[in-house]
């Protein structure tokens, strides 16, 4: 059995030495990348003018970290002011209420909720 391995071995070696001479070039398939099944929960947040801002983030759904959905939704609200009036400044208007929500199930809540209409 070693001899037959070794001279397919050579078969194949000379096989590759007539292909390379041939311009072909042998590669290996690249392994594609993971790609991430789900997002993050999604911060739904509503200001004191009624825009609504929804991003996605990266947090634990067990830890939801309230502090970076505010940030997010800040800055999209302030690069959405800033696409309709190009010379917006100024501080954004106060967040009313947020949640964050996975696949349209609330996760928690903030803020007041009490008088949604």
């Amino acid at each position: 059995m070693p001899e037959i391995i070794s001279i397919r071995s050579d078969v194949v070696d000379q096989a590759i030495v007539l292909l390379r001479s041939c311009g072909f070039r042998i590669t290996r398939p690249k392994s594609k990348p993971q790609r991430k099944l789900r997002v993050g929960p999604t911060c739904v947040s509503v200001f004191s003018d009624g825009e609504v801002t929804r991003m996605s983030t990266f947090t634990d759904f067990r830890n939801l970290d309230w502090d970076r959905g505010h940030a997010l939704s800040i800055a999209a609200y302030e690069s959405r002011a800033r696409r309709k009036d190009h010379c917006w400044c100024g501080p954004p208007p106060a967040i009313v209420r947020c949640h964050f929500e996975q696949d349209g199930v609330v996760l928690a809540r903030e803020g007041d909720w009490d008088n949604v209409s």
